[in-house]
């Protein structure tokens, strides 16, 4: 059987064509209605969020994401363990530098709580 392979766009531009992947999905529950999902890395870093249809090849496709977005899909998805694997052992790390993020007794200034 051969790998199944999804375009990868970055907004409207193909980018190239990576293998499916499935490591958004559950037992219990698939992420996405109607459809498979997964994340994965490209050497050069990007983050990829894949949409993987279950009724036909021509409605897959995958996205670039920011480091921040593939974190949320992670958490959301209930997938924590990705977090283990090689190709997203540092992306806890990406968005912790990137965004303002308090470490464990660290406060944030007034004007940023809500």
């Amino acid at each position: 059987m051969s790998e199944e392979l999804i375009p990868v766009f970055d907004g409207n531009t193909f980018i190239c064509n990576v293998e499916a992947s499935y490591n958004l999905d559950n037992e219990e529950e698939i992420y996405v209605p109607g459809a498979h999902a997964g994340l994965t890395r490209l050497p050069d870093g990007r983050y990829i969020f894949m949409v993987l249809s279950m009724y036909s090849e021509d409605y897959s496709w995958g996205d670039v994401v920011t480091p921040a977005e593939a974190l949320f899909l992670v958490y959301d998805s209930n997938h924590e363990e990705l977090l283990q694997q090689e190709e997203f052992k540092d992306l806890l790390f990406q968005v912790r530098n990137t965004l303002l993020v308090p470490r464990p007794g660290q406060r944030l200034p007034g004007y940023l709580i809500h």
